[in-house]
């Protein structure tokens, strides 16, 4: 069948509104799913917001302590989740499912729209089940996660980026701006690394040149751009240095854990997990994508960039992209992206082969993912996708403790999940090398001594015989009454 037929058949937007009809089910689920960490945390903000009202710059995360507040990335997400649970009567766990997938139906759709201004021959709408179907797209799309949108904010940017460059209307600027500002802002990884290569990429596809007044006026939108997170980051950074419980969460002490050391960048085991996870993505793709670049002689400087836009945040922040699946869903946008030019730019030998096997091809990948990801020991946890599995810790503490009380939750990690589960305030920490005495005194010393009135034990942690310092009475398994002398 023709890509004509094809698209008389079916337009890419009916296909995004039936993967958003089809996926809406699916919002009702809990939130212990894989990275349920990150999720629950999320998931604390969009309550705070449905019960408080907006708040963008001491949105409240109690599980390290008074002050409550842990910036991270710039609350936007949270904000119109906790709008919307408060607005039609959700939970925070449906409420930011419901969001992610609707930020995540906007990106294809701006995708389809940024494809339809650069490219001749409409690929892209064929490419969109690799968005839809394959088992990564669909564990992702309605996470509790913040990633959805700052992929739309930056694909939104991206387009403006392309009409600015290429149209003679100025007001493109504030979508430029507007775009990539909140892309960077609601998630730094998903936007600053690949900005640069996406700018080379449209400035060499519209045949202009670079030092025209134009296009150097479009370098110093990208760059006001970035400085609002510029500023967040300070503000986040001075926030978490006034507690001895978030110290350690600044940009500066978490270096080695956003890029990785030296040391980490030679393992093997790390780049096979981050080729893993683009291979689970788009199998068949990225084989083809190699194949033609090295079809073209390796000289095609558009495909460079888009290449390079694609791979950039991955090599810059590589830890976060070693541990963290989700972080390849603003990825995905760009790999299809840069299939869609491929086949578009490809010459006539290759194109007629292509009309006739890319059905098949994208297909074929779609089936590949499922069959990768089941026989991916580390992805099992995926396929299994546990909903609902709520700590018992957490019903201890909530039958146990008042809501004005706090808890010492030690041996889950700063894991928010207990204590958002338990619905109540508190510290969590890990158990780390001195055990239960070590965070007890570290509590003796922080200013938050006079607020714990419990300690709750995780699974696999034990309470010496005697502890300096510190009286215990037992309320419940695993749940006491604490008191510092």
């Amino acid at each position: 069948m023709s890509i004509r037929a094809y698209g008389v058949l079916i337009n890419p937007q009916s296909w995004i509104a039936i993967f958003f009809i089809a996926r809406l089910p699916n919002v009702r689920t809990g939130l212990n799913d894989s990275f349920e960490f990150r999720q629950t945390q999320t998931a604390w903000g969009i309550r705070e917001v449905a019960r408080h009202g907006f708040n963008l710059f001491h949105l409240q995360l109690p599980v390290l302590g008074r002050p409550f507040e842990i910036p991270f990335e710039f609350p936007v997400f949270q904000n119109i989740a906790g709008f919307t649970s408060w607005m039609f009567h959700l939970s925070p766990s449906t409420g930011g499912r419901l969001t992610s997938l609707f930020f995540y139906c906007l990106s294809m759709a701006m995708l389809v729209q940024i494809s339809n201004e650069l490219f001749t021959k409409k690929y892209l709408h064929l490419l969109l089940p690799v968005l839809m179907l394959t088992p990564y797209a669909l564990e992702w799309s309605d996470a509790c996660l913040i990633e959805s949108t700052s992929t739309f904010f930056l694909l939104l940017g991206l387009w403006g980026l392309n009409r600015f460059i290429t149209r003679d209307k100025n007001s493109y600027w504030i979508i430029v701006v507007l775009g990539f500002a909140l892309s960077a802002l609601i998630k730094i990884t998903t936007a600053v690394p690949c900005i640069i290569f996406y700018f080379f990429f449209f400035v060499k596809r519209s045949k202009t040149n670079f030092t025209s007044p134009r296009n150097l006026f479009a370098i110093s939108l990208l760059g006001l751009s970035v400085m609002p997170s510029l500023f967040w980051t300070k503000f986040a950074d001075t926030t978490k240095s006034r507690s001895i419980w978030t110290e350690w969460l600044t940009s500066r002490n978490l270096m080695t854990w956003n890029f990785g050391s030296p040391e980490s960048r030679l393992v093997l085991k790390n780049w096979q997990s981050v080729g893993e996870r683009f291979f689970i993505i788009a199998n068949l793709l990225i084989i083809w994508i190699l194949f033609s670049i090295v079809f073209r002689r390796l000289k095609n400087q558009e495909t460079w960039a888009l290449t390079l836009a694609v791979v950039s945040p991955p090599l810059i922040f590589f830890n976060l992209y070693v541990v963290h699946d989700y972080y390849y869903l603003g990825i995905i946008f760009g790999l299809i992206m840069l299939v869609a030019h491929l086949f578009d730019t490809s010459d006539k030998k290759l194109g007629n082969a292509l009309r006739k096997t890319y059905g098949v091809m994208v297909l074929a990948t779609v089936i590949l993912s499922w069959v990768s990801l089941a026989t991916n020991t580390n992805y099992q946890d995926v396929l299994e996708m546990p909903r609902n599995n709520i700590p018992a810790l957490s019903k201890i503490i909530a039958d146990n403790s008042l809501p004005s009380e706090e808890s010492l939750v030690i041996g889950c990690d700063w894991d928010p999940t207990v204590l958002y589960y338990a619905d109540r305030k508190g510290i969590a920490s890990p158990a780390g090398v001195g055990g239960v005495q070590a965070v007890l005194d570290t509590l003796k010393k922080s200013s938050n001594r006079n607020e714990i009135s419990y300690l709750a034990i995780c699974p696999g942690v034990s309470i010496p015989d005697k502890l300096n310092g510190a009286k215990l009475k037992r309320v419940s398994s695993s749940f006491y009454r604490l008191q510092l002398d």
